[in-house]
Protein backbone atom coordinates (compact mmCIF):
# COMPACT_ATOMS: atom_id res chain seq x y z
CA UNK A 1 0.00 0.00 0.00
CA UNK A 2 2.72 2.28 1.09
CA UNK A 3 5.28 1.41 -1.64
CA UNK A 4 6.48 4.31 -3.71
CA UNK A 5 6.20 2.29 -7.29
CA UNK A 6 2.84 0.79 -5.82
CA UNK A 7 0.93 1.70 -9.27
CA UNK A 8 4.19 0.34 -12.00
CA UNK A 9 4.16 -2.86 -9.30
CA UNK A 10 0.42 -3.52 -9.94
CA UNK A 11 0.46 -3.07 -13.48
CA UNK A 12 3.52 -5.49 -13.79
CA UNK A 13 1.63 -7.92 -11.75
CA UNK A 14 -1.44 -7.49 -13.70
CA UNK A 15 -0.76 -6.68 -17.61
CA UNK A 16 -0.33 -10.13 -18.39
CA UNK A 17 -3.93 -11.52 -17.03
CA UNK A 18 -5.51 -8.64 -19.53
CA UNK A 19 -6.01 -5.52 -16.70
CA UNK A 20 -4.18 -2.67 -18.04
CA UNK A 21 -4.67 1.31 -18.73
CA UNK A 22 -8.47 2.50 -16.82
CA UNK A 23 -8.80 -1.31 -15.05
CA UNK A 24 -6.15 -0.46 -13.08
CA UNK A 25 -6.74 3.20 -12.25
CA UNK A 26 -9.80 1.81 -10.79
CA UNK A 27 -8.09 -1.37 -8.69
CA UNK A 28 -5.63 1.14 -7.27
CA UNK A 29 -8.67 3.40 -6.35
CA UNK A 30 -10.24 0.84 -4.57
CA UNK A 31 -7.27 -0.93 -2.48
CA UNK A 32 -9.36 -0.42 0.63
CA UNK A 33 -12.75 -1.87 -0.90
CA UNK A 34 -12.46 -5.58 0.19
CA UNK A 35 -14.42 -7.91 -1.90
CA UNK A 36 -14.41 -5.25 -4.85
CA UNK A 37 -14.46 -7.35 -7.84
CA UNK A 38 -12.77 -6.48 -11.56
CA UNK A 39 -12.70 -7.99 -14.80
CA UNK A 40 -10.73 -8.81 -17.89
CA UNK A 41 -11.51 -10.71 -20.67
CA UNK A 42 -10.21 -14.30 -18.82
CA UNK A 43 -9.73 -13.39 -15.86
CA UNK A 44 -11.87 -12.20 -12.15
CA UNK A 45 -9.46 -10.20 -9.79
CA UNK A 46 -11.07 -9.72 -6.20
CA UNK A 47 -9.44 -7.77 -3.92
CA UNK A 48 -9.31 -9.79 -0.53
CA UNK A 49 -8.48 -7.16 2.66
CA UNK A 50 -4.47 -7.08 1.47
CA UNK A 51 -4.12 -9.96 -1.04
CA UNK A 52 -5.47 -10.01 -4.65
CA UNK A 53 -7.59 -13.48 -5.96
CA UNK A 54 -6.67 -13.33 -9.58
CA UNK A 55 -8.82 -16.64 -11.17
CA UNK A 56 -9.55 -17.61 -14.33
CA UNK A 57 -13.25 -17.56 -16.16
CA UNK A 58 -14.26 -20.92 -17.09
CA UNK A 59 -16.60 -19.90 -19.98
CA UNK A 60 -15.98 -23.43 -21.32
CA UNK A 61 -18.01 -25.16 -18.52
CA UNK A 62 -20.61 -27.53 -19.93
CA UNK A 63 -22.90 -30.26 -17.65
CA UNK A 64 -25.78 -32.23 -19.52
CA UNK A 65 -27.99 -35.29 -17.55
CA UNK A 66 -31.23 -36.86 -18.21
CA UNK A 67 -33.66 -37.84 -14.91
CA UNK A 68 -36.14 -40.58 -15.04
CA UNK A 69 -39.04 -40.45 -13.03
CA UNK A 70 -36.78 -43.23 -10.68
CA UNK A 71 -34.00 -40.61 -9.81
CA UNK A 72 -34.19 -40.09 -6.33
CA UNK A 73 -30.87 -38.21 -6.14
CA UNK A 74 -28.10 -36.64 -8.89
CA UNK A 75 -24.28 -35.86 -8.33
CA UNK A 76 -23.85 -32.48 -9.83
CA UNK A 77 -21.02 -29.62 -10.14
CA UNK A 78 -21.02 -28.30 -6.49
CA UNK A 79 -23.57 -30.62 -4.97
CA UNK A 80 -26.28 -32.52 -5.56
CA UNK A 81 -30.20 -32.61 -6.48
CA UNK A 82 -32.23 -34.44 -4.55
CA UNK A 83 -35.76 -35.06 -5.26
CA UNK A 84 -39.00 -35.74 -2.97
CA UNK A 85 -41.95 -37.00 -4.49
CA UNK A 86 -44.78 -36.36 -2.09
CA UNK A 87 -43.12 -34.20 0.18
CA UNK A 88 -45.12 -33.01 3.66
CA UNK A 89 -46.04 -29.60 2.97
CA UNK A 90 -46.50 -28.04 6.73
CA UNK A 91 -47.49 -24.83 7.01
CA UNK A 92 -44.00 -23.91 9.11
CA UNK A 93 -42.26 -24.99 5.83
CA UNK A 94 -40.88 -22.02 4.38
CA UNK A 95 -41.44 -22.06 0.70
CA UNK A 96 -38.06 -19.63 0.00
CA UNK A 97 -35.67 -21.88 1.39
CA UNK A 98 -32.41 -21.65 -0.32
CA UNK A 99 -31.38 -24.35 -3.25
CA UNK A 100 -35.44 -25.43 -2.74
CA UNK A 101 -37.87 -25.33 -5.34
CA UNK A 102 -41.29 -26.80 -4.79
CA UNK A 103 -42.77 -28.06 -8.09
CA UNK A 104 -45.98 -28.89 -9.42
CA UNK A 105 -44.99 -32.80 -10.54
CA UNK A 106 -48.16 -33.32 -12.39
CA UNK A 107 -46.61 -30.55 -15.12
CA UNK A 108 -43.42 -32.70 -15.73
CA UNK A 109 -43.12 -35.29 -18.19
CA UNK A 110 -39.44 -37.51 -18.15
CA UNK A 111 -36.94 -37.97 -18.59
CA UNK A 112 -36.06 -34.59 -17.34
CA UNK A 113 -32.88 -33.06 -18.22
CA UNK A 114 -29.95 -30.52 -16.17
CA UNK A 115 -27.91 -28.68 -18.09
CA UNK A 116 -25.90 -25.21 -18.51
CA UNK A 117 -28.09 -22.19 -20.21
CA UNK A 118 -27.62 -21.60 -24.13
CA UNK A 119 -27.96 -18.34 -25.97
CA UNK A 120 -32.27 -18.07 -26.46
CA UNK A 121 -33.55 -19.54 -23.86
CA UNK A 122 -35.91 -17.86 -21.77
CA UNK A 123 -38.09 -18.76 -19.02
CA UNK A 124 -41.16 -17.22 -16.78
CA UNK A 125 -39.88 -15.80 -14.13
CA UNK A 126 -41.85 -16.58 -10.35
CA UNK A 127 -44.44 -13.93 -9.90
CA UNK A 128 -44.02 -12.65 -13.92
CA UNK A 129 -46.94 -13.78 -16.71
CA UNK A 130 -44.37 -13.15 -19.48
CA UNK A 131 -41.06 -14.32 -20.85
CA UNK A 132 -37.74 -13.65 -19.50
CA UNK A 133 -34.39 -13.90 -21.72
CA UNK A 134 -32.05 -16.20 -19.20
CA UNK A 135 -29.66 -13.81 -20.35
CA UNK A 136 -31.53 -10.26 -19.54
CA UNK A 137 -32.17 -12.03 -16.26
CA UNK A 138 -28.47 -12.74 -15.07
CA UNK A 139 -27.69 -9.28 -16.11
CA UNK A 140 -30.17 -7.68 -13.78
CA UNK A 141 -28.75 -10.16 -11.12
CA UNK A 142 -25.42 -8.65 -12.18
CA UNK A 143 -23.99 -11.89 -12.32
CA UNK A 144 -20.03 -12.07 -13.54
CA UNK A 145 -19.98 -13.93 -16.57
CA UNK A 146 -17.83 -16.98 -14.52
CA UNK A 147 -21.10 -17.47 -12.04
CA UNK A 148 -23.44 -17.04 -15.23
CA UNK A 149 -21.99 -19.61 -17.13
CA UNK A 150 -21.79 -22.32 -14.08
CA UNK A 151 -25.21 -21.80 -13.29
CA UNK A 152 -27.61 -25.06 -14.13
CA UNK A 153 -31.20 -25.53 -15.44
CA UNK A 154 -33.67 -27.96 -15.17
CA UNK A 155 -35.52 -28.82 -17.86
CA UNK A 156 -39.16 -30.05 -18.86
CA UNK A 157 -38.52 -30.83 -22.97
CA UNK A 158 -37.72 -27.26 -23.80
CA UNK A 159 -39.05 -25.57 -21.10
CA UNK A 160 -36.95 -24.28 -18.05
CA UNK A 161 -38.54 -25.62 -14.74
CA UNK A 162 -36.37 -24.13 -12.55
CA UNK A 163 -32.40 -22.20 -12.61
CA UNK A 164 -30.98 -24.54 -9.81
CA UNK A 165 -30.59 -22.51 -6.29
CA UNK A 166 -32.57 -19.29 -7.76
CA UNK A 167 -35.32 -18.56 -9.24
CA UNK A 168 -38.32 -21.17 -10.60
CA UNK A 169 -40.70 -21.02 -13.10
CA UNK A 170 -43.81 -19.46 -13.04
CA UNK A 171 -45.32 -22.08 -15.20
CA UNK A 172 -44.47 -24.71 -12.82
CA UNK A 173 -45.25 -23.50 -9.19
CA UNK A 174 -47.33 -25.40 -6.67
CA UNK A 175 -51.05 -23.59 -7.11
CA UNK A 176 -53.00 -26.17 -5.24
CA UNK A 177 -52.19 -27.76 -1.34
CA UNK A 178 -54.06 -30.18 0.03
CA UNK A 179 -54.37 -30.17 3.55
CA UNK A 180 -55.07 -33.01 5.56
CA UNK A 181 -56.21 -33.32 9.24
Amino acid sequence: MHHPSKNYLIWLALKDFGFGGNIIEDIIAALQESGKTFYSNQYTLRIDRENFILQEINVDFSFEAKIRSSVKKINLPGGELIFQHNFKFELTTSIREENTAFIDASRLQFPLAIRTWKNGDSFYPLGMNQKKKLSDYFIDKKLPIHQKNKKLLLMNGKDIVWILGDRLDHRYRITTILLQS
